[in-house]
């Protein structure tokens, strides 16, 4: 596709905080809370590294004894539900993350400090403390590991946590860009702050539109000369393939820019070229004057597939000349998709594009579905993860505003958290 776009990974200047904290609301999340008494007082353990060896080493035994019930599970035909229900039961880390915190409290006198603050960093989606323990680990490693080798993994850990655990993630980035004593991490903290407000304009469905868009202007102030006298020095991410990037700072900036401003809710898309499955090259701009359903899919993608009859269902309901579908496959190969289709009808404008594409990039699509509604324009009106209800009104509300006004200037395109609720499974 045209508009090429190198990959870079994955990804307060004010307010930051109390934004990405909506989103932990209102981002569907696949794990489970633990239930822990809000008053709870962790153990008393001092700073004693073998408490927390001792829990990795537990760790690694429960994990391949998951893996050998899961695998026998199967063999037996047991349901998914049974196997669940029939798992071992974890160690408890709670001691684990107590000794490791007792150790960081030292100020890096203790000879495991390092190995402390990776402890904390690590996922630990169960725990409902996480967002504070990653907080702590990460400035003892900015603190007493400047020069970390591994800060392109943590930081693109870290920048996965900012859906359920906002307000520490926006801290920690905040501080990392005003505070490093090195300009190199100054400019990475400063990219990742850009780009957490770039991923809440994309994904705070409850925000009005006109809050959206400034958001998404403030990012493009962070973003606009983080690289300033640091060019050339390394940007401190990851590849898709999870490898530390090769582009400099320079180059990450250029592109965080472009997303923001061309691949954000509020930005207008640039005229993007897809090829059709049966060859053929189109434009976006082909669409212009219609409200167009950007869809974002693949064969093997469970979600995506169930979502095939409410999307036929829009396409039936709406008129053509005011409302088309695009769905842009992430197959591999196009054979697939075109086999693909001969069963399944998809009576709309079919591209394929491989997963990872330009488009997806600039977009910073993070998964199957996802769906860009754009308006007549090529402006970008919102962005979400599922064909709900209260979404699939929100289209059929945009095209009769089109109809009726002959444009979309004015429309509110913002979700309630309790519409949005409704995106969560069963």
């Amino acid at each position: 596709m045209e508009n090429e776009i190198s990959a870079p990974p994955a990804f307060r200047w004010r307010s930051l905080g109390w934004i990405l904290v909506a989103a932990a609301v209102v981002t569907p999340m696949g794990s489970c809370q633990r239930a822990v008494a809000p008053d709870a007082e962790p153990p008393e353990i001092g700073a004693d590294w073998a408490v927390v060896q001792e829990f990795l080493d537990r760790e690694r035994a429960w994990r391949k004894n998951s893996r050998e019930h899961f695998r026998m599970g199967a063999q037996q035909g047991r349901s998914p539900r049974e196997m669940r229900d029939g798992l071992p039961k974890p160690p408890d880390f709670e001691p684990a993350l107590a000794a490791a915190t007792a150790i960081l409290d030292l100020g890096g006198a203790h000879e495991k400090t390092i190995e402390a603050a990776e402890f904390l960093v690590r996922p630990m989606n169960a725990h409902q403390e996480s967002g504070r323990y990653f907080y702590i680990g990460a400035k003892a490693l900015l603190a007493h590991a400047p020069n970390y080798q591994e800060w392109p993994r943590v930081l693109n850990e870290i920048y996965s946590y900012q859906t359920p655990y906002g307000a520490q993630v926006a801290k920690f980035f905040e501080e990392m860009s005003s505070e490093a004593e090195d300009p190199v991490l100054c400019a990475n903290g400063r990219y990742y702050v850009a780009a957490g407000m770039m991923r809440a304009a994309n994904h705070q469905f409850a925000l009005p539109t006109e809050e959206r868009e400034v958001l998404r202007r403030r990012a493009i102030e962070v973003a606009t000369g983080l690289s300033v006298g640091v060019e050339e020095e390394r940007f401190l991410g990851l590849d898709r393939d999870g490898t530390a990037t090769h582009q400099t700072l320079a180059e990450a900036e250029v592109e965080l820019l472009r997303s923001l401003r061309q691949g954000t809710v509020g930005g207008v898309l640039p005229d993007v070229t897809g090829k059709r499955l049966d060859g053929v090259e189109e434009r976006l701009s082909d669409y212009r004057g219609r409200i167009v359903l950007l869809d974002f899919w693949a064969t093997w993608c469970g979600p995506c597939v169930a979502d095939l009859p409410k999307l036929r269902g829009l396409v039936a309901r709406l008129p053509a000349d005011r409302f088309a579908v695009i769905s842009i496959s992430g197959d591999e190969e196009i054979g697939t998709v075109t086999r693909f289709v001969q069963d399944e009808p998809m009576p709309w404008t079919n591209w394929h594009a491989g997963e990872g594409s330009d488009f997806e990039r600039l977009l910073r699509i993070e998964g199957y579905p996802s769906y860009v509604l754009v308006g007549e324009g090529g402006k970008i009106l919102t962005h979400v993860p599922s064909l709900i209800p209260p979404f699939a009104s929100l289209i059929e509300k945009a095209v009769h505003h089109l109809e009726e006004f002959g444009n979309t200037k004015g429309l509110d395109v913002g979700i309630t958290l309790e519409d949005h609720r409704s995106m969560r499974p069963g």
